[in-house]
């Protein structure tokens, strides 16, 4: 009785889930890591290197094949040198997918002139791809497209080539095969594939390109209006100029080739704009501060009402102050997270610290000054010791990192106090919200001027 008893529970005990058995059979279709290196050897010399990472990645974007992340290393501790080489090997069907190679063998040599010219090493890359990935290449057009790295050279090291797929003539700018060449050795730096393989919209039945410009122009506004142009240079010490430009009111220009409808950068339709007004500003003393803004799209409110006399939540301050700067383009986001966009552009600014992320909470007029002081990349200023003194009655319990913020924010005129007092811990309301954001846009501007 109890060698049955057990013979049941061995049986039970091996029994494989439908959850078990799929990552089974979905394992089982992998390639392993050495059958991955052999992939590698085939396009990089790795005979002397040091094999450093072998990483299985799940594939991107979700529903892609896993791949291979291969790392090596070689060093020559006598000559001082050191080289490496990264390789992404489809871990089903085993393309490579991308690889670089770089280190000492590939420092620029100024004292010699380059072997190749960018014509002769174009053909270089057009072998490889050939070689490489043959139908994709088939079915691709070069793009010359400068790269930033080479853009300032007079020997560039090395010349970079991008080749976008095309499909009955039209192009697909997501799907891409990119190739740097050395322009001294001829040898291949780098491989890249971007190539989703996705079902694509078929080509007929779509309006004229005459009709999409009488479209986009019938249902946008094109105008006069002064931008500010940052010159995106890291060398460059010229501050930001502001330019008189003819442009569309709308930050985005797709036209839905088949229904001719404007579409934002997430493919969605954009709505008619209207004139926007709130019904609740009307004589209010901060109301030219909020049409204003209303008027710049800083303010971005779906409601009739703009609440000047509630206090604001810190979502909401952080959205009209990342506003501020421009527009914010968006990546498909969960519903209840519509304001992940503006505080990961706020974190990237050093605005907000992520610890600091507490979307429903009421702001504090500190709270506000260490935001706006950040935003104007001064805060390094107010954390100086020792260099401020309380000129408020109420701030002789805060500590010095605290004076400094307020101390530069309401010598700027941004936020004030009153009567002595500056209410460090008051809350703000959408109207003086409005008003400081107005005083804020001046001397941000003034000083890249």
């Amino acid at each position: 009785m109890r060698s049955k008893e057990m013979k049941n529970e061995k049986v039970k005990g091996d029994v494989i889930t439908p959850e078990e058995q799929k990552a089974i059979e979905d394992t089982s279709k992998l390639i392993s890591k050495e059958k991955a290196i052999e992939f590698a050897k085939q396009y990089l010399e790795i005979d002397n290197y040091t094999l450093t990472n072998a990483n299985l990645n799940k594939g991107y974007p979700k529903g892609s094949n896993p791949s291979w992340s291969l790392n090596w290393e070689f060093r020559d501790n006598n000559k001082e040198t050191y080289e490496y080489k990264n390789c992404s090997v489809d871990a089903v069907t085993g393309q490579i997918n991308d690889f670089y190679q770089g280190g000492s063998e590939f420092e620029p040599q100024t004292d010699l002139t380059p072997k190749y010219t960018r014509d002769s090493a174009k053909q270089l890359a057009v072998e490889f791809l050939k070689k490489i990935q043959s139908n994709k290449f088939n079915s691709t057009e070069y793009r010359h497209i400068e790269s930033d790295y080479s853009i300032k050279e007079e020997k560039p090291t090395n010349y970079y080539y991008t080749f976008i797929r095309k499909v009955n003539d039209i192009a697909c700018p997501f799907n891409t095969l990119n190739v740097s060449i050395n322009a001294y050795t001829g040898q291949i730096v780098s491989f890249n594939m971007s190539w989703f393989d996705i079902d694509l919209p078929k080509s007929d039945n779509i309006i004229s390109l005459e009709d999409a410009y009488t479209k986009l122009f019938d249902k946008m506004n094109f105008s006069l209006k002064y931008i500010r142009n940052t010159n995106l240079e890291e060398s460059s010490a010229k501050p930001t100029e502001i330019k008189l430009v003819y442009m569309l009111d709308t930050t985005s220009n797709f036209i839905d080739a088949k229904t001719g409808n404007l579409l934002d950068y997430n493919g969605n339709p954009i709505k008619e704009q209207t004139k926007v007004s709130f019904t609740d500003i009307k004589g209010h003393w901060a109301e030219k501060d909020i049409s204003t803004l209303l008027e710049l799209g800083i303010i971005q409110e779906d409601s009739q009402t703009f609440c000047p006399k509630d206090n604001i939540k810190q979502k909401d301050f952080i959205k009209m102050l990342v506003n501020t700067f421009g527009p914010v383009y968006k990546f498909p986001v969960i519903p209840d997270d519509k304001n992940d966009s503006f505080y990961e552009e706020a974190i990237n600014r050093k605005i907000i610290f992520p610890k600091e992320k507490s979307p429903k909470k009421f702001i504090t007029r500190l709270e506000a000054s260490k935001y706006l002081v950040r935003a104007l990349n001064v805060a390094y200023i107010a954390d100086l010791n020792g260099i401020y003194s309380p000129k408020f009655k109420d701030l002789k319990e805060k500590n010095n990192r605290d004076l400094g913020y307020i101390s530069i924010i309401s010598g700027l005129n941004i936020l004030n106090g009153n009567n002595g007092y500056f209410g460090p811990d008051k809350n703000i309301s959408r109207a003086d919200t409005a008003v400081i954001l107005i005083r804020f846009l001046k001397i941000n501007i003034n000083n890249n001027e």
